[in-house]
């Protein structure tokens, strides 16, 4: 017999620890299994490449920020430490969001809150792609520097609206489809590298711009996230099919819907303390062991991604001396490539391991942070942290780690809810996630302290920059 191992179900909800699986027509009829029908049952369902895409629309403008974050960085607000400053202010926003749908969320309908973030993301890559092409013509300016962080901002707000839908929606449904929703978000890192390197290509052939020129770099983030645009467009879409179309999604979603209007009708949320839909402290005390995983895994991440991996300067050896900006973004795309492997590597990873078992493999992943640290002081200490190929596999290390931990944690902890309550689960596990990138990100701003500044530092300009970071 052949079973789907990422498809769909018949119900709308499973119990608990149950497999999702579908008999292939060839097995429910007693005919025997042909190569074709193994081949068919073993891809992954239409739903499951779904989530997977919705996945990847919510991150894929975040993931475009970091891929540019060199051009920003070195020619749009010199001196401003904008990675560590964006990422604050994405993190920031991200987390007060998540916190505030993890209570009231489920007062929102699923469609109030994709359309909202579809609408405010186009918005964000709007005012993004403008930022480049103003950051090229008028520099270093800090009020050109806090538009563009503003824009960064309501990226986070759209980007929370989105994420918690789907990963409750996924959660309601059961582990495949979570590391589906998973996969997606780490598969945007690698969508964003390829169509930056395309674009790179394209402006080499082309010739009459140097490549590590702001004119390059503003026409680089001008496409990707004018690409980020028609990629929301159809994600708005793929989102129709799956509420309308898609068997068992249509199904789990027109059920949340029915049972948040029946909420709504009886008064329970408004009865609820404090507001909160019912039972969301024991909700969180049912999935805290592996809420406090996927923090710290995002805590470690964060601390060193991408603000310390973007400071390390080639080597006068590397096969990259005179080219920072390449430099940066191929460590930046090795980070999401082996993401995206490692997410792929959870669903079996998961199986063979107990869930009581990863917090070690969690907090193991520390030992990171001072390699990264030295890569950026001590360089010429030791090749693992000043070469190039020690650099690719330490990125290649937390990345594969990163994803791992992630994945394996967002799968345990909605499984440990009641049924009813997985939707609800799967945001609340949304929002730790996020309080850990926003953690993460205050860390960074520690594994600065005594570091060597660039030479163009104006100290003006990075306390403006850090009073519009504290703001928002």
């Amino acid at each position: 017999h052949a079973f789907v191992r990422m498809g769909l179900r018949e119900g709308p909800l499973v119990p608990p620890g149950r497999r999702t699986a579908l008999l292939s027509p060839s097995a429910m009829s007693g005919e025997p299994a042909t190569r074709c029908s193994v081949l068919r049952a073993a891809l992954p369902s239409a739903t499951w490449c779904a989530l997977c895409l919705l996945g990847c629309c919510v991150l894929l403008p975040y993931n475009v920020l970091l891929t540019t974050q060199a051009f920003f960085d070195q020619h749009a607000f010199v001196g401003m430490k904008f990675p560590f400053a964006s990422m604050l202010v994405y993190s920031s926003c991200l987390c007060v969001s998540q916190v505030m749908l993890a209570y009231r969320g489920q007062a929102l309908s699923l469609r109030w809150r994709t359309c909202a973030s579809f609408a405010g993301s186009i918005a964000s890559c709007v005012g993004l792609a403008a930022s480049a092409v103003a950051g090229v013509m008028w520099p270093s300016h800090a009020w050109l520097c806090g538009l563009c962080l503003l824009a960064v901002a309501v990226l986070a707000v759209s980007n929370s609206l989105l994420q918690t839908a789907v990963c409750g929606v996924a959660g309601a449904m059961g582990r495949e489809e979570s590391g589906a929703v998973m996969v997606g978000l780490s598969a945007c890192g690698l969508v964003s590298l390829g169509l930056a390197l395309i674009v790179q290509v394209g402006q080499r052939a082309a010739g009459g711009v140097d490549e590590d020129s702001g004119t390059a770099g503003a026409e680089l983030a001008t496409i990707l996230f004018a690409i980020c645009i028609a990629f929301y467009a159809l994600s708005h879409v793929v989102y129709g099919w799956l509420s309308k179309y898609a068997p068992a999604a249509s199904a789990i979603i027109q059920e949340l819907e029915a049972s948040r209007e029946a909420q709504r009708c009886s008064a329970l949320l408004a009865a609820s303390p404090g507001g909160s839909s019912p039972g969301t402290g024991a909700l969180l005390r049912t999935v805290l062991p592996q809420a406090l995983n996927v923090c710290g895994v995002f805590v470690v991440t964060m601390s060193v991604f991408p603000g310390v991996l973007t400071n390390w300067e080639p080597g006068p050896d590397s096969a990259f001396a005179g080219s920072r900006q390449l430099y940066a973004t191929l460590l930046v795309g090795a980070f999401q490539v082996f993401d995206v492997l490692s997410r792929f590597a959870a669903g079996f990873a998961a199986r063979r391991m107990r869930p009581e078992w990863l917090c070690w493999f969690v907090w193991a992943r520390a030992g990171l942070v001072p390699l990264f640290i030295l890569g950026q002081r001590r360089p010429d200490a030791c090749a693992l942290w000043g070469s190039d190929i020690g650099r690719f596999v330490l990125s290649g290390a937390l990345a594969f780690t990163n994803g791992l931990g992630a994945s394996m944690a967002m799968m345990f902890g909605p499984e440990k809810a009641p049924t009813e309550r997985r939707e609800a689960a799967g945001m609340v596990m949304s929002a730790v996630m996020v309080l850990g990138i926003f953690l993460g990100s205050l860390l960074a701003f520690a594994t600065q302290v005594g570091a060597a500044q660039p030479a163009a530092q104006d100290s003006s300009a990075a306390a403006a920059t850090l009073a519009a970071t504290l703001v928002f």
